[in-house]
């Protein structure tokens, strides 16, 4: 009965006056959980944060534990260097580390070993999107645990009141239970495999979205220059190829009748207006996409005209020119650290393609695997 009264929760502090009496946790010495890592070979592991980038948000707290005990360290406070080479060499079992180990990178902390309940129900799930892996769905799923992750939006600002502390031990408390029947069900379907080399490759991920890469500003703005002039030059040229063969039909007929300039009345970035201009010449721009006929100027409808109609490969060209403007110019500047000067991204793994992608279009992270390979763009 005595037993049960001692919290089994315990803060490792050096300013306890922030966390007060109460008999959810006890406050303990770091020695305690160097004791206990020491007679651990794998400790589940989290992190909270006081937001998502790790460059420029600071790492509140450190949980370590397993089912019966959970260590929070209080990070804004205390050093985490006598923990590196414990955590360095044990199995660490987390839900979605890539996130929590560029934070650690940032503290000196570089895991070895992983687990990844996160990765690994995604392997189990493949290509089936709608089973969620989220660590709510996991405790529920596996344990029949309802675990309310709502708390978690408000801990960069509230920092480490008591809800949040209860909220971080309940995000180790679960993660060894789940492993162990996730291991079952890879052992069941062939799958320890692809999570023993899922889990090798999560580092290497984390580590290339910790690192980004450098962008010489100075360059990319001269290139962003040529390319716009590019895209000018190349628009006067489909302009030309209208007047100069006197389409009529497709010239503004409201010109200044002292200048002799004839002007093309076709908006090119209206694919609407180009491909009238395309079928008038005779420009077969017809698709079919379900069954459904409609028209297109994609590269892939209108590119077997090129030889024949030349205009059509300075379209193409127009085209990708807005590609490499949009894409390709202001998008990476607004995307440079302003801790790091480097441009920084995430990957996700477990595609039902098999491949991994990269970037985010809310908030507008680069796509590191579709870069231009040309020698000019990659040099800067």
């Amino acid at each position: 009965f005595l037993s049960y009264l001692i919290p089994m929760n315990y803060i490792i502090t050096n300013t306890p006056e922030k966390f007060p009496d109460t008999n959810v946790y006890s406050i303990a010495p770091m020695s305690q959980l160097i004791n206990y890592l020491a007679m651990q070979t794998e400790v589940a592991l989290d992190v909270e944060t006081r937001g998502l980038d790790c460059h420029t948000k600071e790492l509140l707290s450190l949980q370590l534990g397993d089912f019966d005990t959970q260590y929070l360290v209080d990070c804004e406070s205390v050093d985490l260097f006598p923990l590196i080479p414990l955590l360095e060499s044990r199995l660490i079992i987390g839900q979605n580390l890539k996130f929590d180990m560029k934070f650690l990178f940032k503290r000196g902390i570089y895991l070895k070993k992983i687990y990844d309940t996160y990765v690994c129900e995604k392997v189990l799930n493949c290509g089936l999107d709608y089973i969620r892996a989220g660590l709510d769905a996991l405790t529920e799923r596996y344990i029949g645990i309802i675990m309310d992750k709502s708390v978690r939006i408000d801990i960069p600002t509230e920092g480490l009141i008591l809800r949040v502390i209860k909220y971080a031990f309940d995000d180790v408390k679960y993660l060894a239970k789940i492993k162990a029947l996730q291991i079952e069900k890879a052992k069941a379907e062939d799958l320890e495999g692809v999570f023993n080399l899922e889990n090798r490759f999560t580092p290497c991920l984390a580590y290339i979205e910790y690192c980004g890469f450098k962008l010489d500003e100075k360059k990319w703005k001269e290139k962003m220059a040529t390319d716009l002039e590019l895209r000018i030059d190349l628009r006067k040229q489909l302009d030309t190829y209208v007047t100069s063969n006197s389409q009529f039909k497709f010239i503004d007929d409201q010109y200044d009748m002292f200048n002799e300039e004839l002007k093309c009345d076709i908006n090119w970035d209206s694919p609407k207006q180009v491909a009238e201009f395309f079928e008038f010449l005779g420009i077969d721009c017809t698709m079919k996409v379900g069954g459904v006929t409609k028209k297109s100027v994609d590269a892939s409808v209108i590119g077997k005209y090129t030889k024949e109609f030349p205009i059509v490969g300075t379209y193409i060209e127009y085209k990708q020119s807005e590609k490499v403007i949009t894409t390709y110019g202001e998008t990476f500047l607004e995307q440079i650290n302003p801790m790091t000067g480097r441009i920084h991204t995430n990957f996700k793994q477990i595609l039902d393609t098999g491949r991994i992608s990269s970037g985010d279009k809310a908030t507008k992270a680069i796509n590191f695997q579709n870069i231009p390979s040309d020698p000019e763009t990659r040099s800067y």
